[in-house]
């Protein structure tokens, strides 16, 4: 699977079963790297990954509650899964030949290991579950970006 993020193509690569790691191969989608495509790669995982999780989680639960929606088990499932940084140890990266592709790679904290491994759920993160964050990545920065919008309108 590939995700565009800004100008980035994200692909998972491997899949580390005994480091219980994600490694994600990072090309560019519009031009060369240089040093700064690093550190703006970190920043902008970091600062959205799980973000558009927790609004649709939050969403159902007051739609809910105040009686717009029926609880959707199907909806409720697939945003059931624990999301956001938190789970994850800082991500790092590092750069291969900087004009061809960055090296990206994500783990449980040992927190999250233990705690998964205590409750009886596989403690090696699977590939599909950081996907499937960064694939919503793009959906949480244009609704980020249209509430900015709004507030604009609406502020005096």
């Amino acid at each position: 699977m590939t995700i565009t993020l800004g100008n980035y193509r994200l692909n998972v690569d491997n899949h580390d079963e005994k480091s219980g790691r994600v490694v994600l191969k990072i090309e560019p989608a519009f031009h060369r790297f240089d040093e700064k495509d690093i550190e703006s790669i970190k920043k902008l995982i970091s600062e959205n990954l799980g973000k558009w999780e927790s609004l649709v989680k939050s969403s159902f639960q007051l739609f809910y509650e105040i009686g717009i929606i029926d609880g959707s088990k199907t909806l409720a499932q697939i945003y059931n899964q624990p999301s956001g940084m938190e789970l994850y140890e800082e991500v790092s990266a590092e750069g291969d030949n900087w004009d061809s592709c960055i090296w990206v790679s994500i783990a449980l904290t040992q927190e999250e290991y233990q705690k998964r491994r205590t409750s009886k759920i596989n403690p090696i993160m699977s590939s599909s579950e950081i996907e499937s964050q960064l694939n919503n990545i793009p959906k949480w920065i244009e609704a980020k970006r249209a509430l900015e919008g709004i507030k604009a309108i609406v502020k005096p």
